[in-house]
């Protein structure tokens, strides 16, 4: 279960509102959320907001790492250290889906001119 914190959603609400003919992904490894101050309650009436549930597996098909068997995948994984998984999992991402990626704790502020 993941936790949708205030200054998430914060940073999700802010994306939403800057961009209402785009869409929002936010990508959870967890299939649940837990419900924490409303918050995800109020994100829930954005019509643009889409929370996923990944896992590595959907994620790295059709890329290059999904070439690698999961041995030598955690193989590489582990030698870039686990720090650097979410890194493989965000490259696969904007590989396949395009787009713009930040983590929670950034707060859009303006328009990205490639939504307009």
């Amino acid at each position: 279960n993941e936790d949708i914190l205030s200054r998430h959603a914060c940073s999700i609400e802010s994306a939403s509102r800057l961009h209402p003919n785009g869409l929002i992904f936010v990508f959870m490894r967890s299939q649940y959320v837990h419900l924490r101050k409303g918050s995800f309650n109020r994100l829930r009436t954005y019509t643009n907001i889409r929370f996923v549930h990944f896992n590595e597996h959907d994620i790295y098909s059709g890329t290059t790492l999904s070439r690698l068997n999961g041995t030598k995948r955690a193989q590489l994984i582990r030698y870039f250290a686990i720090s650097h998984m979410s890194d493989f999992i965000r490259t696969a991402l904007l590989y396949k889906y395009g787009g713009v990626y930040f983590d929670l704790d950034v707060i859009p502020l303006k328009r990205f001119s490639l939504f307009s």
